[in-house]
């Protein structure tokens, strides 16, 4: 019996407590905060995986300004919509959100979002409960703000 219950100790126990959790839960955001999150992201030099510059003919390789839309709906789910200076159709992403932080005055969420087999970007989102305003960030992308518009 002894055995049994150290091993059920161990087993059950020691895990929760030492190995590493995941960051995030699957909780939903609150009714007041769901809704849509538009702002506009200037241009800036384009980086590779380690965030050094890339360059093209001895030029920075630059990519173009972006107006950004993210509709964050029930059931953790997260739509959004990129579309770059000089193009009349946005590109439409789809995925889901994770909230990281929540608290008293903002929440932050990890927004995991695809647009084909090959491009999926994340976005780190904070939400200022009171102003419902947002600043998000990608990886290697310089931060910009949004507003709730609905």
């Amino acid at each position: 019996m002894r055995v049994i219950t150290f091993f059920l100790f161990v087993v059950l126990l020691i895990p929760s407590t030492i190995l590493p959790q995941k960051k995030g839960s699957n909780k939903e955001l609150g009714k007041a905060l769901l809704g849509t999150y538009e702002g506009y992201q200037e241009s800036y030099p384009m980086r590779d995986q380690y965030g050094n510059v890339q360059y093209v003919g001895g030029q920075k390789l630059m990519v173009d300004a972006c107006d950004y839309k993210f509709e964050i709906a029930k059931n953790n789910k997260v739509t959004m919509y990129q579309l770059p200076a000089g193009k009349s159709k946005p590109y439409v992403y789809k995925g889901s959100y994770k909230i990281i932080e929540d608290k008293s005055n903002y929440v932050e969420i990890l927004c995991k979002v695809s647009l084909d087999k090959y491009t999926n970007p994340e976005y780190t989102i904070v939400i200022d409960k009171k102003t419902k305003t947002a600043t998000c960030e990608g990886t290697n992308e310089p931060e910009f703000t949004m507003k709730k518009t609905k």
